[in-house]
């Protein structure tokens, strides 16, 4: 049987660094062919929604502001944040919850691929053209791009199971210790964090290939 090496990479979806490490990793996965299979965790280390409210007691202007969103810190949420220092960018980042579920529904349509090519397009979108890739307008733009069909995408985004596969990822990478993106594993066992270069990434499927 010839042996596979499985890549998952773990990214934040605002993040340039995870851009670097998406392009070299997807480029040299797709080098070795069926022998790497790659797998893509969009994460974000941070309070969801209802998390938020079982952290505040009651409901405020300044809360209602994250409901929405997902805020991440360098490690897991601690119940003594405070709402100042969620909405102070210095401390936290702010994720919107549909750019992740959108490249989940991406998935759902055309598999692991569709997510890596939403996800590249996603990316041109925001660093080299400076469009909001939060926004639904620029994500439909490019899921109409990679040709996902428009309606069934949307349906998806808005479903449970949407939200339930992005909760998944990240609840994966907390069970292996994953707070720093990006963050390439390999075959569950070898963790490489940070930008490297594609020419490590190859030595290290090498030696796992032999």
């Amino acid at each position: 049987m010839t042996p596979v090496v499985r890549l998952t990479l773990y990214y934040e979806i605002l993040c340039y660094e995870c851009f670097i490490v998406f392009q070299r990793s997807t480029e040299v996965a797709n080098e070795y062919g069926e022998r790497v299979q790659i797998k893509y965790n969009a994460c974000s280390q941070a309070p969801i929604p209802d998390e938020i409210k079982s952290i505040f007691a009651k409901t405020d202007g300044g809360k209602v502001k994250f409901m929405g969103r997902t805020i991440s810190f360098d490690g897991p949420p601690k119940a003594t944040t405070s709402l100042a220092e969620m909405a102070d960018d210095s401390v936290a980042r702010q994720h919107l919850l549909l750019p992740l579920r959108s490249l989940k529904a991406a998935e759902f349509q055309l598999g692991t691929d569709a997510h890596a090519r939403l996800l590249g397009c996603m990316y041109h979108a925001h660093f080299d053209d400076g469009d909001d890739f939060t926004a639904l307008e620029t994500i439909i733009t490019c899921a109409t791009k990679i040709g996902l069909e428009a309606v069934r995408f949307q349906d998806d985004i808005e479903s449970q199971t949407s939200l339930a596969a992005v909760l998944t990822d990240r609840f994966d990478a907390e069970e292996i210790g994953i707070f720093r993106m990006p963050t390439v594993v390999f075959n569950n066992r070898r963790i490489v964090s940070g930008v490297v270069s594609a020419s490590f990434y190859r030595r290290v499927i090498d030696e796992m290939l032999t």
